[in-house]
Order: C-alpha cells, then sequence, then structure tokens
C-alpha cells in the first residue's frame, strides 16, 4: 500500500502534467482565437472547448486531493505530537 507522501508525489506530478497540457491548448487556442472552428471545423472548436474546461476541472480536483493529503499528514503530526506528550506525562 502506498503512503499519503508517495501519493501526494504521484498527484504533483499528475497536476504538473496536467497543467502543461492546460497551458499548450490554452496557447494554441489563444493563438487561433476567432479561427479555430475556421480551421478544424465547428464540432472540433466546441470539443477543444470542452476539452480545456474538462482539463481545467480535472486540475482543480489534483489540488483538492494534494490538499486534503496535507490536511491528514499534518492531522497524523499533530496526533503523534499529542501522543508522545502524554507518553512524557
Amino acid at each position: 500500500m502506498k503512503t499519503n507522501e508517495q501519493v501526494e508525489i504521484e498527484l504533483q506530478e499528475e497536476l504538473d502534467a496536467m497543467n502543461d497540457k492546460i497551458s499548450r491548448l490554452s496557447e494554441f487556442l489563444g493563438e487561433n482565437s476567432g479561427k479555430t472552428a475556421v480551421l478544424y471545423g465547428d464540432s472540433q472548436a466546441a470539443l477543444m472547448a470542452i476539452q480545456y474546461e474538462a482539463m481545467q476541472t480535472y486540475a482543480g480536483v489534483l489540488v483538492a486531493r494534494i490538499d486534503d493529503l496535507e490536511k491528514d499528514e499534518l492531522m497524523k503530526e499533530m496526533d503523534d505530537e499529542e501522543d508522545e506528550d502524554h507518553a512524557r506525562d
């Protein structure tokens, strides 16, 4: 079973890759603003816009998962410190 730290590292790598893809698609759409439908057709232009939104949503979910793992790890550290304090008493 993977530790939270391992999962967090994998999620961060996935997020970095997704952000790169989002940037490239955004740049592509920006460079071809107004011409995307002419160049690729209405259907492809619409699908690229949907893809862009879906990728941003996915990146947001990855961020939320990473934040949740970090909070979980912080809570465990606080619990461990509390247990150590009780053990000393």
